[in-house]
C-alpha cells in the first residue's frame, strides 16, 4: 500500500491491528448496516420506489438493526 512518517509498510492488516483505525472501520460498517435501504424499479415515466420486488423485504424491513 504505502509508507507511514516512519519508513513501515501500511497495509489493510496493519492498520486495522491500530484500534484507532479499527474503531473507526467498526462504527462506520455498524451505521451502513443499520441503514434502511429501498428497491426502484425503472419504468417508462422515470424510477419509483416499489415494494412488490422480492428483495425489498430484505433490504428494508430486516435490516441490521
Amino acid at each position: 500500500m504505502g509508507s507511514s512518517s516512519s519508513e513501515r509498510r501500511v497495509n489493510e492488516r496493519s492498520a486495522m491491528q491500530m484500534t484507532a483505525v479499527y474503531s473507526c472501520v467498526r462504527i462506520l460498517s455498524e451505521e451502513v448496516a443499520s441503514l434502511l435501504l429501498h428497491v426502484y424499479e425503472r419504468t417508462e415515466i422515470g424510477t419509483v420506489k416499489t415494494i412488490e420486488h422480492p428483495l425489498y423485504k430484505v433490504l428494508y424491513d430486516e435490516s441490521n438493526l
